[in-house]
């Protein structure tokens, strides 16, 4: 049992890892969109989706630094000295195992309904013709001279 609890942290470790890029890369994405003038009311769910992403990002750091904690206890106990999962490892004063965990994948999800949202909400760019529209264009006239 004591060889799952590990299994276990190494699991978490390794997701956390992952959601750290994703969060980071879906985070500067966003900002560069921000950064070419992004107008409207679609703009908070921009905003909301920058902040979700950093939090989640924040949340897993904490995470993998409470998991390196963790280690040090391993095996975790209760006190009649029966395994229990780490999950119930209070990584910080207030915050488990579990709760971090389940804080990194909420702000995660919600970063992606709000990135989904001002997607579905943004406004066509105006020098966009509509869809199935026909283009027609001028040719230059051709002087001879």
């Amino acid at each position: 049992m004591e060889d799952n609890q590990f299994k276990a942290i190494d699991a978490i470790r390794d997701w956390s890892k992952w959601l750290i890029g994703i969060n980071f890369a879906a985070t500067t994405g966003c900002v560069v969109v921000l950064q070419e003038g992004v107008k409207g009311p679609p703009r908070p769910f921009l905003l909301l989706a920058i902040a979700a992403f950093t939090i989640s990002v924040f949340c897993s750091i904490l995470l993998v630094r409470a998991l390196a904690k963790t280690v040090e206890h391993v095996p975790f106990k209760n006190k009649e000295g029966d395994l229990i999962s780490i999950y119930k490892y209070p990584a910080f004063k207030f915050l488990s195992i579990n709760t971090l965990s389940a804080l990194q994948l909420i702000f995660f999800m919600m970063g992606i309904v709000c990135f989904l949202s001002w997607v579905a909400l943004k406004p066509e760019p105006k020098d966009t013709p509509p869809p199935g529209a026909v283009i027609l264009t001028q040719e230059a006239p051709v002087s001879m001279c």
